[in-house]
């Protein structure tokens, strides 16, 4: 009952425990269902156990004790700790959904291009990791490469690189450093060059706004509240997956789809053959639907189709984006060291 511990004895019943003060010359006894134990001895510290009639008391508790009265009662948890665990909660929601999204662009900003080009080619490595690359030599990633160049200097931005994968997954992202990557399973359900330009460049929109970098900050932020719930080994593979399937916000997706078709008008492709990509998905969603990852986090397809058939266009001649035989040599990725084992699968 005061600020300074003293010894007392306690006597364990069937019913309950009695206290004898004896320098107090005073015996109390708490039933046990008024008996909660609010902290568990540990580490050979003492718990503590409160008696509901005597609320301004505390009965300390060590081992011994405590395994006696230990079937008898129920642990609870303070009523402070339950606050302090609710605040907390509070907080870490403040930090994960307000804070960290707000300010993400000026951090992702402020981080060094060496930082940066660490952490691509890091979560490049886990994304390629048992697959197959094509070569920068092979013809369809020089053709490739040359598109998103064309691209880059036109919309007056840094050089980009992109990779292809060998992978049936129908997906491309943006990886911090200024890389796409694109999984050549996307070529083989794409129907025409032009909706490929405009995959392309939907993620070099993503680059020239750095939302990659955005999302890393977020989702490292994130990754460290996983980190401490769990205890350690969460953060990489959070960061790895959430960068893997690009989860971007709607606004970012848009600004990622309005710079795709700036680009595309302004080197005269055909803007509304973009739309084919998204209606071939609305078409075969009972099956090709489930495969497109690159779309699962975007806007709806409808809304897509709509915005890229109802860009306007000026032109009235249209500039194609390659040959015909160009397009063949793309789709079958000749010369990457992987066409043959595609080849086996769609002949």
């Amino acid at each position: 009952m005061h600020a300074v511990a003293r010894a007392v004895d306690v006597s364990v019943f069937a019913t309950g425990i009695e206290i004898c003060d004896k320098e107090q010359h005073r015996k109390f006894f708490c039933s046990y269902e008024n008996l909660h134990i609010m902290d568990v001895p540990r580490d050979g510290q003492s718990g503590y156990a409160h008696c509901t009639q005597f609320p301004e008391s505390q009965l300390l508790l060590d081992d011994a004790l405590f395994r006696a009265i230990k079937p008898h009662v129920q642990t609870k948890t303070p009523w402070n700790i339950i606050a302090m665990i609710g605040i907390l909660v509070v907080l870490v929601g403040l930090i994960v959904f307000v804070t960290i999204p707000a300010s993400a662009p000026v951090i992702a900003a402020m981080i060094p291009a060496t930082v940066e080009k660490r952490l691509g080619a890091l979560v490049f490595d886990e994304i390629k990791r048992g697959k197959l690359v094509c070569p920068q030599d092979a013809q369809p990633h020089m053709m490739l490469q040359s598109l998103v160049d064309d691209f880059a200097h036109a919309n007056n931005i840094a050089p980009v690189n992109i990779v292809i994968v060998h992978s049936s997954e129908i997906n491309a992202f943006a990886l911090p450093a200024r890389q796409i990557v694109l999984f050549d399973g996307l070529l083989q359900q794409t129907a025409t060059p032009e909706a490929l330009a405009g995959v392309i460049a939907h993620e070099i929109g993503h680059v020239a706004y750095n939302h990659s970098m955005e999302s890393f900050v977020r989702i490292l932020g994130m990754g460290l509240i996983v980190e401490v719930a769990t205890g350690g080994g969460g953060t990489m593979l959070f960061l790895g997956s959430e960068l893997y399937h690009n989860v971007y916000s709607r606004e970012k997706e848009q600004q990622a789809d309005e710079f795709a078709a700036r680009a595309m008008h302004a080197k005269q492709y055909d803007v509304h053959k973009v739309a084919d990509f998204f209606a071939r998905s609305v078409k075969e969603e009972s099956g090709l639907l489930e495969q497109f990852s690159w779309l699962s986090t975007h806007p709806t397809h409808q809304s897509r189709i709509d915005f890229f058939t109802s860009y306007p266009q000026e032109h009235s001649s249209r500039t194609p984006v390659m040959t015909d035989a160009q397009w063949r040599v793309l789709q079958k990725m000749k010369g990457c060291g992987f066409h043959k084992e595609r080849l086996l699968h769609n002949p």
